[in-house]
């Protein structure tokens, strides 16, 4: 399991105000999620994409067809 160290507390903490600022509030729960994803390296699977928007660099959606480019 990943533990949650001060670096992370603070990563999240910092993610949380970000959005705060954009008028974008994001949910304590979903900004663990964000952070422990980002702090470990890991992309995110999720089908609700817009919770996540700005925050994460690597996510994915397997709900949605993607087209090869």
């Amino acid at each position: 399991m990943f533990g949650i160290d001060a670096a992370t507390a603070d990563a999240w903490v910092r993610i949380i105000a970000r959005r705060e600022r954009a008028g974008r509030p994001m949910g304590a729960m979903d900004g663990w999620i964000a952070v422990l994803a980002t702090v470990h390296g890991l992309e995110l699977v999720t089908r609700d994409e817009a919770d996540f928007a700005g925050v994460m660099d690597r996510m994915v959606n397997p709900w949605v067809e993607r087209r090869a480019p």
